[in-house]
């Protein structure tokens, strides 16, 4: 963890705000009672739905906000390689370099490193070597290519290696896989939305049903058979949501 006094603004945090909480705490719950109504036909169990709904569906929803944040520090590292290869080449030390990358970073473009290369730059005027604190840092952003940079770089500068090619490598390597990514979720676009679509077909279908046949599917919300049934269809239901979204889930 980064020994530092403002430790909010220099470490990665994947939290999600009160603001975010709420309103993914009300679609969850929105959603949980609307389906859960369908498939029981029961206001009691909807509103349990509900509250379940409100404190699960924001902590589903962390996951993917937590992936996306490491997408765009991976970015945001990834750029800044770049001004510090250059600064590299122009003759200053590794350290002196950071240095003077951190200065000239945009805030509003790179919101979520500046304070962090700040900390570190911070850091390093306490007589901390920077190659101790690449280390936390990466371990603050749990993504494996940032980790990697930083286990080299500390091998390179007990070594006496070229940082500079290393830092170029890297950067080289992290542009690939990004474009890659975003080619991959140009693919998948079409796909998620299609699954989505299905996702909402067995709620459709039995929502048409009990409206415009409800004594046709009355057995299936009054008696143990049909509440049996229902349960089993509604667990296959969310079974095919998870695995789409698995199938889905591409890792580089």
């Amino acid at each position: 963890m980064f020994s530092l006094r403002n430790k909010k603004a220099a470490r990665i945090r994947y939290r999600l705000t009160w603001k975010e909480w709420q309103t993914y705490g009300a679609l969850g719950a929105g959603i949980c009672a609307a389906v859960l109504l369908v498939f029981y036909g029961s206001p009691a169990v909807s509103g349990i739905g509900a509250v379940a709904g409100w404190f699960l569906y924001p902590l589903l929803k962390r996951g993917d906000l937590k992936e996306r944040k490491k997408q765009r520090v991976l970015w945001e590292f990834k750029e800044n390689l770049y001004a510090l290869s250059t600064a590299l080449r122009a003759g200053e030390s590794l350290e002196s370099a950071f240095a003077s990358m951190t200065r000239d970073m945009d805030g509003d473009i790179y919101q979520i490193l500046t304070p962090v290369y700040q900390s570190i730059v911070a850091q390093m005027k306490l007589h901390r070597r920077l190659e101790d604190l690449l280390l936390e840092f990466a371990a603050e952003t749990e993504t494996d290519d940032i980790r990697s940079f930083a286990e080299i770089i500390a091998v390179a500068k007990r070594t006496r290696g070229d940082t500079t090619q290393v830092i170029e490598n890297t950067a080289q390597l992290l542009q690939e896989k990004i474009e890659i990514r975003q080619e991959l979720e140009v693919l998948l676009a079409r796909k998620k939305t299609e699954q989505r679509i299905m996702n909402l077909m067995p709620l459709l279908v039995i929502g048409m049903l009990a409206t415009l046949s409800p004594d046709y599917v009355r057995p299936l919300y009054v008696t143990l058979q049909g509440r049996v049934i229902m349960s089993v269809c509604l667990l296959l239901a969310l079974a095919s949501v998870l695995i789409a979204r698995h199938m889905a889930d591409i890792a580089l």
